[in-house]
């Protein structure tokens, strides 16, 4: 998998997460509490390098030699009740 795969794989992923925020009752729940404001909660996906089985291995290749380290954080977004993740 070379860099330009992973930086695709990465957007998708974000987007779904900011798809599925959307519908997420976040507001309400930190009302509860009396908190309020734009992008007060940052939320942060992982991947895990270590765990991923390429089906593809003539297209993906090699994967864990893109990034030093097995485990990289790099999803991260600040929800926002209006789009999910801004």
């Amino acid at each position: 998998m070379d860099f330009q795969t992973l930086e695709q794989l990465k957007d998708e992923i974000k987007n779904e997460l900011s798809q599925s925020l959307k519908n997420a009752n976040f507001e309400t729940v930190l009302e509860k509490y009396g908190i309020s404001g734009e992008k007060v909660l940052n939320l942060e996906c992982s991947i895990d390098l270590s765990q991923i089985q390429i089906k593809d291995t003539k297209n993906f290749s090699n994967t864990n030699s893109l990034i030093p380290g097995n485990h990289i954080v790099k999803l991260s977004c600040a929800w926002c009740a209006c789009c999910g993740c801004c």
